[in-house]
């Protein structure tokens, strides 16, 4: 066996060598930091084994050490390894189901049918389908739908018009001061608009709207071969004396129910005052006094022609109505665009010319 002072000096011997070994090797550590100055990207599996080694010689033995990265670096790779050791998210099931998924379209379609449900009332009409899901749950899944959880007194005018739109008709005057002969005279104009196609009908231009012109200007709109009321049911007036009973008559023995809204209550015909602020807006401010009914009467029915087939409406999401030629996918060579004017360049329309038109040109 080896005696005491035989062991000291070959451990001694052996420290030296490694003592020189681990100065060899921070050398190159050196070296290569020096030479190599970009950014250097372990890979998981060269993260794991630094990791393990630096934990297993410890923190203080790697403190004063030269390394290639921060000494934080490889015991947080280490944290790491022994965090996904433990990592149970994989073995996980799908959870608890989520009521958005499940109530969506149900509440959405129970809230479209009944506008004055509220959320208490919706969660007591879910308990008895059989959903287990709570009051405030309902509130909250209303709220992420967009829809007003507290319970409202009955129905709006908004609803009612939006859920019928496809069978009303509003109608509505507007004055023009015409240039006669005799002087300034006032027009008066009466249109109808339908609410969902934005189609406007100009029933006639009087001096004098009387009970009898009225009752004319029922009877044409009725009449065999008229579609602008077919499939609709109710008409919107205000309470204008214009609108005399025997008007009224007329249109609801043809099935068109009048609707009189209140004294002065013009937002409640949005959709008639807004087209005549349109016609002024776009048409009649820009043009001299006109001399009479005849010459309102052409330059309406133009605006009429644009405003049906080459206007878009903000209201119909930039759209137009009937469109007079076929909208283009995809836009062309600008030496192609065409221009339409109507009323002396005061309405203009631009549209790329159709393949057949090519053709005849050639």
């Amino acid at each position: 066996m080896l005696d005491f002072e035989t062991f000291t000096l070959l451990l001694t011997a052996v420290d030296d060598k490694t003592l020189a070994l681990i100065r060899f090797m921070e050398y190159q550590i050196d070296f290569l930091r020096v030479r190599v100055p970009r950014r250097l990207l372990p890979n998981e599996t060269e993260k794991a084994a630094l990791g393990r080694l630096a934990d297993e010689i410890g923190r203080p033995d790697l403190k004063d050490r030269n390394l290639i990265f921060n000494l934080e670096t490889f015991f947080r790779w280490h944290k790491e390894l022994v965090a996904k050791k433990f990592d149970g998210s994989k073995q996980r099931g799908p959870g608890r189901p989520s009521p958005w998924r499940i109530l969506r379209l149900a509440v959405e379609n129970m809230a479209s049918e009944n506008p004055t449900w509220g959320a208490s009332r919706m969660h007591g009409q879910l308990k008895t389908l059989g959903y287990t899901i709570s009051e405030p749950s309902v509130r909250r899944l209303m709220r992420r739908l967009g829809l007003n959880p507290d319970q409202r007194p009955g129905r709006r005018w908004s609803d009612f018009l939006e859920h019928h739109k496809a069978a009303i008709v509003a109608t509505d005057f507007f004055s023009y001061e015409a240039w006669t002969p005799a002087g300034l005279q006032t027009l008066y104009c009466l249109f109808f608009i339908q609410h969902d196609t934005r189609q406007v009908h100009l029933a006639g231009i009087t001096k004098h709207p009387n009970e009898a012109w009225m009752a004319q200007m029922a009877r044409n709109l009725t009449m065999e071969g008229e579609d602008f009321l077919k499939g609709r049911k109710f008409l919107i007036m205000d309470r204008d004396t214009k609108y005399c009973l025997n008007f009224r008559t007329i249109l609801k023995d043809k099935g068109v129910r009048s609707l009189r809204l209140p004294w002065r209550s013009p937002n409640l015909n949005a959709h008639a005052e807004r087209w005549v602020r349109t016609v002024k807006t776009e048409c009649l401010r820009h043009l001299p006094l006109l001399p009479g009914p005849a010459s309102l009467a052409h330059v309406l029915t133009e605006y009429l022609e644009h405003y049906h087939h080459e206007r878009a409406h903000q209201g119909l999401d930039n759209s137009i109505p009937f469109p007079a030629h076929t909208i283009a996918a995809i836009p062309k060579p600008p030496d192609q665009l065409q221009s339409k004017s109507r009323l002396g360049g005061l309405l203009n329309y631009y549209y790329w010319p159709a393949e057949n038109d090519k053709k005849k040109a050639a």
